[in-house]
């Protein structure tokens, strides 16, 4: 996700899924919540002060490549 705030997104998503990230830099942090088969990944927009948050890239974790493959069906 691209975030105006960072850190403020930092914070509410380590409350959100009771977490620390598993990835921090200064420019980037990566929530991989044991519990969802997500990664969540928040990048600071750059020169966009407004408008709605943007979603540049989409991840899912699954434990076998069948479920991948059903998943992709799905969508």
């Amino acid at each position: 996700l691209d975030v105006s705030d960072l850190s403020a997104s930092i914070e509410f998503y380590s409350r959100l899924f009771a977490a620390a990230p598993a990835k921090r830099e200064f420019d980037y942090a990566k929530f991989e919540p044991v519990d969802l088969p997500i990664v969540l990944s928040l990048n600071p927009r750059v020169g966009v002060q407004r408008g709605p948050q943007r979603v540049s890239h989409l991840g899912v974790r699954v434990e076998e490549a069948a479920a991948l493959e059903s998943l992709r069906e799905r969508v």
